[in-house]
């Protein structure tokens, strides 16, 4: 033990840079050391219950609106310590401390200095990058409103370089097996960054074999590391695979409603010159002026000049070089279209794949801020290499203070919006203390949009009114000819819910509350005339709140088909939940053919199967699957199955009591599971390797080698 303090200490004395790097931090952000509210923009408060469902983690999220395929089954990593809290009744504000604020404050500037002392080798220069990448204007501009999986995925991203390039220096392929770990947290947080980020990892070896010298050298160099790399890249693919698997199975890999979203008209007024400055467009000095275009102040035209001097003083480090060409790509991609070779990105957008997710350009800041950290520090290294007298203490501390000051608004409360603790509405605290205390599974509508403190789960979703009534419910009625603006859709949102079906629609969608602000009522003032809506007195200050007493439930049975245009009998089903891709239920065993319907949105991949249907039985025992053919989608946009009773009876058993156990079953389920398992399996098995694995034999040879 005592050798480990002697290493913790001698660790501690050669890198003091990181305990300012720490102070600097606590006094910047020391507004976030509590366990206050902090929320703006798009970054929303949630109560336990909404974070308790990551627990059930699901191919299929039903928290909003009326369901839809889950695209972002990459971020369980970072949902399941919420969920872990959610369980024990704590809400967002607990947990976003450990996984969002605290480890933006301290360990962006703490990783960042780690991966510039492993290139540089120098403290000073190690300091002045860590500065550089923590606090220039990208990343405090998008904290403000709430881009923090970006931020995050920036703070664990020099962590990963910093294993993946000490493997180069010491040829142990454990670092490789830390990098790929820590690469599954980067992108648990935000795929795009990970996917700049694996690009660059991708590019490295194939750089440090073109800087080897002569023929020999290079196949030498092959030799030695193409295992590893092959190691280190299906380890990455097998931690993915969670998602992966599910994803492409279904079609969603390179089709999805987040890729398939257009090009951004760079609205972000990105251009070369703020590129190169990395300087955010709407960075002010204070609370940035989202989509107001602002002039770069004269001192930042420094930091390119640093970045040239850094690279052409370093010409011969390949090392550092090697970030040079990083950031002349990331310069030139982060412009978006603007000049020049402004169809470059347009064309990348249309063509490479993955390229579509990043629908502006902004993401790439991030690959600008790392390199532009390495070859400034590389700046600074070379001047106190060079001259080691007070000048270079002078300059040290000017470059410092360049990306320092860009903290300022934040310490002096000039910047408020993230910065500030709010409190929960009591409008908000009084609707979830009576919603908690109903039955049943159903739906809230909040008119127009839904509030960030609103409850809500997948067993009792919320409904943002015109987010649903502009997608899942346009193909009902599409008002996009109508005058009159979005996102609010005033007259728009009055003509829907005075449409004659929309009582209808809402009951079928099992939506059994409705919230609106009173500024808002004469939107649903024609639908609550329907004797069907009951006014709920919770004595609200601004919000009033209705009970639709012709809900469905969940899932019920009908003689025909549902429609949205007349009245049907129904009769509801014994049913329970076991996760958003999984619902139980038990019918009669009858003998006329019914109707069962099922609130979520209709999608191919629900399937009705027998109840001791297990999930790994959809890979080898059909029989289990009831006909999709009669599986059909309502006009309400909604799933309903046919229900032959000799089908039923013919691969269903009945139940003692005469009843037949069935399921309603999103198929991907089965996909995350397998491929949970293999990456569970694989992430187990590399930290007991990491623990318990020491590489004997090095060879300090080959490691000479690598470094050359």
């Amino acid at each position: 033990m005592q050798k480990y303090f002697e290493k913790i200490k001698k660790w501690s004395k050669d890198n003091w840079p990181v305990w300012i790097l720490l102070l600097i931090s606590a006094t910047v952000y020391h507004k976030w050391l509590s366990f206050g509210i902090f929320t703006n923009a798009d970054y929303w408060f949630y109560f336990s219950e909404t974070s308790r469902d990551f627990l059930r983690y699901s191919a299929w999220d039903s928290q909003t609106g009326l369901g839809a395929p889950n695209l972002f089954l990459w971020m369980l990593g970072y949902k399941l310590f919420p969920g872990f809290l959610g369980f024990f009744g704590f809400d967002s504000n607990i947990s976003d401390k450990f996984l969002v604020f605290w480890p933006f404050a301290f360990l962006t500037p703490f990783f960042a200095y780690l991966f510039a002392k492993q290139v540089l080798k120098n403290n000073f220069g190690a300091f002045t990058a860590a500065c550089v990448f923590s606090f220039n204007t990208y990343y405090l501009a998008i904290n403000t409103q709430g881009h923090f999986s970006l931020s995050l995925a920036g703070t664990f991203a020099p962590l990963a370089m910093y294993f993946f390039w000490r493997y180069f220096d010491s040829n142990k392929k454990e670092h490789l097996i830390a990098s790929a770990l820590v690469c599954l947290i980067v992108s648990s947080y935000d795929f795009r960054v990970f996917y700049i980020l694996f690009f660059i990892l991708f590019v490295s070896p194939f750089w440090f074999l073109f800087a080897q010298n002569g023929l020999k050298q290079k196949k030498l160099f092959l030799k030695n590391n193409f295992s590893a790399m092959a190691l280190f890249f299906g380890l990455i693919f097998i931690f993915n695979l969670f998602w992966i698997l599910p994803t492409a199975m279904t079609g969603s890999l390179a089709s999805n409603t987040i890729v398939a979203r257009p090009l951004v008209d760079n609205n972000f007024s990105l251009d070369l010159e703020k590129t190169l400055t990395l300087f955010h467009p709407f960075w002010n000095g204070n609370e940035p002026k989202w989509f107001d275009d602002q002039k770069i102040p004269l001192y930042f035209w420094l930091i390119p000049i640093m970045v040239l001097l850094g690279a052409f003083w370093n010409k011969k480090n390949k090392k550092i070089i090697f970030w040079f060409f990083i950031a002349i790509i990331a310069v030139f991609l982060s412009k978006q279209n603007a000049d020049p070779l402004k169809n470059a990105y347009i064309w990348l957008h249309q063509n490479f794949p993955g390229f579509n997710a990043f629908r502006e350009a902004s993401k790439f800041y991030f690959a600008i801020a790392l390199s532009y950290a390495i070859l400034i520090g590389a700046f600074v290294k070379y001047i106190f290499e060079k001259f080691n007298s007070k000048l270079s203490y002078g300059v040290f501390i000017a470059v410092v203070l360049i990306f320092l000051w860009n903290a300022k608004p934040i310490l002096i409360g000039e910047m408020n919006s993230i910065f500030i603790p709010q409190k929960i509405a009591n409008d908000e605290i009084k609707i979830r203390d009576y919603v908690f205390s109903q039955d049943g599974s159903f739906r809230t509508l909040w008119v127009p949009s839904d509030s960030k403190w609103a409850s809500y789960s997948a067993f009792r979703p919320k409904i943002n009114a015109i987010e649903t009534r502009r997608s899942d419910w346009k193909k009902i009625k599409d008002y996009a000819d109508l005058q009159g603006g979005e996102p609010d859709g005033e007259e728009k949102n009055q003509l829907f819910f005075s449409e004659n079906f929309a009582t209808r629609l809402f009951s079928q969608s099992a939506v059994r509350y409705l919230l609106v602000n009173n500024q808002n009522y004469f939107m649903i003032e024609n639908l609550v005339a329907n004797p069907m809506w009951e006014k709920n007195d919770l004595k609200l200050e601004n919000l009033q709140f209705f009970e639709n007493q012709a809900t469905r439930s969940r899932m019920y049975l009908t003689e025909n088909i549902e429609t949205i245009h007349r009245d049907n009998s129904f009769q509801p089903v014994d049913y329970n939940y076991e996760n958003s891709s999984r619902w139980n239920f038990t019918i009669e065993n009858s003998v006329n053919p019914v109707w069962i319907n099922f609130s979520e949105k209709y999608h191919p991949d629900w399937q009705l199967v027998c109840g001791n249907f297990k999930w790994y039985d959809i890979f080898s025992e059909k029989s289990y699957l009831l006909p999709q053919k009669n599986h059909f989608q309502t006009d309400a946009g909604l799933n309903s199955f046919f229900i032959n009773p000799s089908e039923i009876k013919e691969k269903c058993v009945a139940e003692n009591n005469g009843k037949i156990a069935l399921s309603f079953f999103y198929h991907p389920q089965a996909y995350l599971y397998l491929g949970g398992i293999i990456s569970l399996t694989a992430v187990f098995i590399s930290f007991i390797i990491l623990v318990f694995w020491r590489e004997e034999g090095h060879n300090d040879k080959v490691a000479q080698e690598n470094e050359k």
